[in-house]
C-alpha cells in the first residue's frame, strides 16, 4: 500500500513558524509559501517581532505596507535606548513616517509635561527646542497644533486642581494656548461630574448665563480655581448637563455641599 506524503495546511504551517522557533530570517521567507497574501505578511510581521534584531527583518516583508509596520514597531522599540536609531526607522516607515515620529516626538515631550502646569514658564525653553527638533521632519503633518495642545493639556492632565493662573507668565500665542487647554480639562471634568448626582445638583443650582460666581464653588470634582474662562466653559455646558431634569438640592444642602458659597 502506498502512502501518500501529508501535505502541511496553512494553519499548521502559520501556528509553526509564528510559534517562536527556529531562525527568524529563514521563517520569515518561509511564510510567503503560506496561500493568502494577507496572511504571508500578517505572518512575516510577527516572525519579526519575535526578533532581537527586528529591523533587520523588515526589509525582507514583501509588503510595503506591512513593511512600513515593521519599522514603525522597531523604531518604537528603539525610542529609549537608541532614539537616533529610531529616528533612521521612522524615516523608512514610509506609509505610517508621520505617526512614527509623532510617537517619538510625545515621548520627549510627556515626560516635560509630568511636571505639571506650574512649570509652563520654566519649560517652555525646553519644549520649543523640542519642537524645532522635530519641525522639519513632520513639515508636512499638522505637528504644531498637535504639539502645544500636548504640551499644555498634558500639563494639566497630571494636576488634581486646574489653576488658569499658571498660563499668566507665558507669552503671546502661548497663553492663549494654555488657556484653551485648561478650558478643555475643565470642560472633561464637568462631563465627567454628570456620573455625580449630587456634585451634579449642584451645579445645576447655579445660573451661569448671569452670575460669575459659577467657577467658584467648591464642587470637589470640579477642582479649579475661580477663573473667567472657566465661567464660560459652564456656561457653554450648563444646558447639556442640567436641563435634563436633574433634581435640585434645596438651600440646606447646597450650603453643605459647598461652605461660604451664596446663591
Amino acid at each position: 500500500m502506498l502512502l501518500g506524503c501529508a501535505t502541511e495546511s496553512d494553519a499548521d504551517r502559520y501556528y509553526r513558524l509564528t510559534a517562536g522557533e527556529g531562525n527568524p530570517a529563514g521563517r520569515v521567507a518561509e511564510c510567503l509559501k503560506l496561500s493568502s497574501l494577507t496572511i504571508q505578511s500578517d505572518c512575516q510581521l510577527v516572525v519579526a517581532t519575535q526578533s532581537e534584531d527586528m529591523a533587520g527583518l523588515c526589509p525582507h516583508l514583501a509588503d510595503p505596507v506591512w513593511r512600513s509596520e515593521c519599522y514603525f514597531i522597531a523604531a518604537e522599540r528603539l525610542k529609549i535606548s537608541a532614539p537616533e536609531r529610531a529616528e533612521e526607522l521612522c524615516q523608512q516607515a514610509t506609509h505610517f513616517r508621520n505617526e512614527c515620529i509623532q510617537h517619538l516626538w510625545q515621548f520627549e515631550l510627556m515626560s516635560l509635561t509630568r511636571h505639571g502646569s506650574r512649570s509652563f514658564p520654566t519649560l517652555l525653553p525646553k519644549a520649543t527646542a523640542l519642537f524645532l527638533r522635530w519641525e522639519d521632519l513632520s513639515a508636512d503633518s499638522d505637528m504644531e497644533v498637535r504639539f502645544w495642545r500636548l504640551f499644555y493639556t498634558g500639563g494639566f492632565q497630571r494636576a488634581r486642581f486646574l489653576t488658569p493662573s499658571h498660563c499668566a507668565p507665558l507669552p503671546g500665542a502661548h497663553q492663549d494656548r494654555c488657556r484653551q487647554a485648561v478650558a478643555v480639562q475643565y470642560r472633561k471634568q464637568l462631563h465627567r461630574i454628570a456620573k455625580l448626582p449630587r456634585a451634579l445638583s449642584v451645579l445645576c443650582a447655579l445660573d451661569p448665563v448671569t452670575s460669575e460666581v459659577a467657577s467658584r464653588t467648591r464642587v470637589p470634582e470640579l477642582g479649579a480655581e475661580p477663573a473667567a474662562e472657566l465661567d464660560v466653559v459652564i456656561s457653554e455646558v450648563y444646558g447639556q448637563l442640567c436641563e435634563g431634569g436633574v433634581p435640585l438640592p434645596d438651600a440646606a444642602e447646597v450650603e453643605l455641599l459647598l461652605p461660604g458659597f451664596e446663591g
